[in-house]
């Protein structure tokens, strides 16, 4: 059997072979915990090996667009326009989070060392097509984490009714 911590957790059943597994689904928070594994032979024979290890998630973060109301999760393909606001969730286990890197089309646009971790974006400033928005937070031993997310600028057709706007020298007023 598998014992996390002195607590008997499953008794690793075989594949039918030599193969053992356990699928440890480790709550986000960094300790150390003591692994031990009994086994038991068709004559009632044991053996026991025990080890400790540290759990230390990676640091997390998640890009968010953000309107004067509210922040949702940054999607891959969300077809966007205009002046955006991004907001950057950091998170990790074992440190502080101190800064993140806001990169466009992988170019650092701008780093914020403040919570919340935002940068404001003017889309007009590329060409319409796909942008490729990435941050990247830093903990305080200089671990990292990213969120990539690939969008789509559409400065042109801003209401989205298939006519360009006058400024893409098209009839859309």
């Amino acid at each position: 059997g598998l014992y996390i911590d002195g607590d008997w957790v499953d008794d690793l059943d075989s594949d039918g072979g030599n193969l053992y597994q356990y699928n440890w689904k480790t709550p986000y928070q960094m300790a150390d915990h003591q692994l031990k594994v009994v086994v038991e032979d068709g004559s009632d024979q044991q053996s026991e090996a025990e080890i400790q290890v540290t759990v230390d998630h990676p640091v997390e973060v998640d890009l968010l667009l953000c309107s004067v109301e509210s922040c949702e999760p940054l999607v891959d393909d969300a077809e966007v326009s205009g002046v955006l606001n991004f907001e950057a969730d950091a998170t990790d286990d074992g440190s502080e989070i101190v800064g993140v890197e806001f990169h466009v089309n992988g170019n650092l646009a701008q780093v914020d060392d403040t919570e919340p971790f935002e940068f404001e974006w003017d889309s007009s400033q590329v060409t319409d097509g796909t942008a490729t928005i990435k941050a990247v937070a830093v903990n305080e031993l200089a671990e990292t984490g990213e969120d990539l997310v690939d969008i789509i600028v559409n400065n042109c057709d801003i209401d989205g009714d298939g006519y360009l706007d006058q400024g893409c020298e098209g009839t859309d007023c």
